[in-house]
């Protein structure tokens, strides 16, 4: 993120920028991404090397684009008490979906060693593609960016539809190009530069393309697509990339 990740985030304040989770304003968020040539090329929805994380509570454009969703789909009165598993929880989007909605969060990652620092006691260690919940449990399910990453997408896809209640809500954002029609499914023996160069990330398994629909849907997954219509609010939060909500219903 460079340099400016260890500066005080007050030397940040200014009316540019509005982070919805935390509330902080500012005139410059800070960096992330890369920009890696296949970015560009295959115009990479949810990557590329942009400033958009907050100084104060670290939230993404990712993160702030989900809570848009919460806050313009759903009342604080209709989610009381809901269930949302989280998995690879962001930390700052947890606790204001708890704070603003009340909504009963479980939290889940396979990787809790490793984000020692990050995640406290709270975050369950367990696997997308097993996930440790009896049938029908949950209202909602938030996988952000997560499905690039594991080694099976269609079992962890089942698990999404086998713990979500009918009529439940799973967000599924992934790193998705809508030039190439089928999924770019990386190789075992492809080293780290290899996986940069055609899937735009190092430690990503695959590049998802336009048939992601077509995968949630045999899933048994009904997306739905949901972007901001507010262009002013949109600067303001800093949400660019071209990056919507898939919010898919389960049948």
């Amino acid at each position: 993120m460079g340099f400016s990740f260890f500066l005080p985030h007050f030397l940040f304040r200014g009316d540019k920028y509005h982070c919805n989770i935390c509330g902080f304003h500012a005139y410059k968020f800070l960096q992330r991404g890369h920009d890696y040539s296949i970015i560009t090329k295959l115009e990479i929805i949810g990557a590329g090397k942009r400033e958009v994380d907050c100084p104060k509570c670290g939230s993404s454009d990712r993160d702030r684009l989900i809570l848009e969703y919460f806050k313009c789909n759903f009342s604080p009165e209709q989610l009381i008490g809901k269930k949302l598993l989280h998995v690879a929880p962001e930390k700052s989007l947890s606790k204001k979906l708890a704070s603003e909605f009340q909504l009963d969060i479980v939290k889940i990652d396979l990787r809790t060693k490793g984000y020692f620092f990050t995640y406290d006691k709270s975050v369950i260690h367990g696997n997308v593609m097993d996930l440790p919940f009896e049938s029908n449990f949950f209202d909602f399910i938030i996988c952000n960016h997560v499905l690039e990453h594991v080694e099976n997408v269609e079992t962890a896809l089942k698990e999404i539809h086998r713990t979500l209640k009918t009529g439940g809500i799973a967000i599924t954002q992934v790193p998705m190009s809508l030039k190439i029609p089928h999924t770019l499914e990386g190789q075992i023996s492809w080293n780290k530069h290899e996986r940069i160069e055609k899937l735009g990330q190092f430690d990503h398994l695959r590049l998802f393309g336009s048939d992601f629909e077509e995968r949630l849907k045999t899933a048994k997954l009904l997306p739905i697509y949901w972007s901001m219509n507010n262009l002013q609010l949109k600067q303001k939060l800093k949400l660019g990339n071209h990056e919507f909500v898939i919010a898919s219903k389960k049948k």
